[in-house]
């Protein structure tokens, strides 16, 4: 027969220790919750720079390799009207403008002659299933999309463009800023880039689906009747099309002001 001891009765934990050691783990859980959020916004705003970055490159390499910007990118514009794409996650961003013959010449030279207008039928993804089925060759009197921040043309010149183009100036008086989707159909993919980036957003119901998270690839373009008429359109750079348009400049900052929290 078995001599159990009260050292052995007792091995197990109380009810009172159990409820112990729970506090205490909810408490850790209660501390740690904070930090785990901190690390994914470090890690959004890191791979968000990144992506900037490599879209950047890839249109730079793309004009020194085919001597100009890659065609078909996302016109940002809703097919069938002059409409600024609602899917976008502000569309108060952006706004839509008719292209003038020099203006459209500007582009055309520098090779963005069709683009993809944005699909009003979205129901499965605003982003993933944006475009429609054909491009559009752009034409004079054609709708493109622009930076809304250019109707406010000094504290675009002095704060938002070297924000968002890491530091070059701009003119929103002599320019316009065009602004188009680095979308899955343009001409870069294969060639300076394996895939279109998508930017995937911290708010639920800002995400792929709901709303548009492709990178934005910008261009200036001489305003027709002024003394930059006729100039190549220019790459300024990229940006993410949020709540609050961001450039590579921003999204460095964030990054780095992340870490340093």
């Amino acid at each position: 027969m078995k001599n159990y001891t009260n050292k052995a009765r007792q091995a197990g934990m109380t009810l009172i220790e159990l409820t112990v050691v729970l506090l205490v783990l909810i408490g850790l859980a209660g501390l740690m919750i904070p930090y785990v959020g901190g690390f994914v916004s470090k890690t959004h705003d890191s791979v968000n720079s990144d992506e900037l970055a490599a879209v950047n490159g890839a249109i730079q390499r793309y004009d020194v390799q085919f001597l100009g910007y890659p065609s078909d990118l996302d016109s940002l514009i809703e097919t069938g009207s002059s409409t600024v794409y609602s899917k976008m996650m502000r569309s108060a961003n952006f706004s839509s403008y008719q292209l003038k013959t020099d203006e459209l010449k500007s582009l055309t030279s520098v090779g963005i002659k069709s683009v993809y207008d944005m699909n009003t039928v979205t129901a499965d993804s605003a982003t993933f299933k944006a475009t429609t089925g054909s491009s559009r060759t752009l034409a004079s009197g054609g709708s493109v999309a622009e930076l809304a921040e250019i109707s406010s043309s000094m504290a675009f010149n002095d704060v938002m463009c070297p924000n968002l183009f890491n530091g070059k100036e701009c003119s929103a008086t002599d320019n316009h800023y065009i602004a188009f989707g680095v979308g899955a159909r343009n001409k870069m993919i294969g060639r300076t880039i394996s895939e279109a980036p998508v930017h995937f957003a911290k708010q639920g119901d800002m995400n792929a689906f709901n709303k548009y998270n492709r990178i934005v690839a910008v261009f200036e373009v001489p305003k027709d009747a002024t003394a930059n008429t006729g100039k190549d359109a220019k790459f300024m750079g990229t940006v993410m099309p949020m709540m609050m348009t961001m450039g590579v400049g921003g999204a460095l900052d964030s990054a780095y002001d992340d870490m340093s929290q």
